[in-house]
């Protein structure tokens, strides 16, 4: 298990408009910048997977940044 402390400063780290949410587009700017080996289909599907686990409204509430 990963410390809170650690996805938090990592969340932070992809954070990029500082609005303690993680978008999808600044999740794959944060895979681009750092230069990280994943497929972008690959990180939009753990962005998909990780919003799948939120109460929505409706199906555009899935494309919602993500809160920590």
């Amino acid at each position: 298990e990963i410390p809170f402390e650690v996805v938090n400063k990592l969340f932070k780290a992809m954070d990029q408009d500082l609005d303690d949410k993680v978008s999808l587009d600044e999740l794959l700017n944060y895979v681009k910048l750092h230069e990280i080996a994943i497929p972008t289909e690959t990180v939009i599907e753990m962005f998909n997977h990780a919003a799948s686990f939120r109460r929505v409204v409706n199906e555009k509430d899935y494309q919602r940044p993500l809160t920590i």
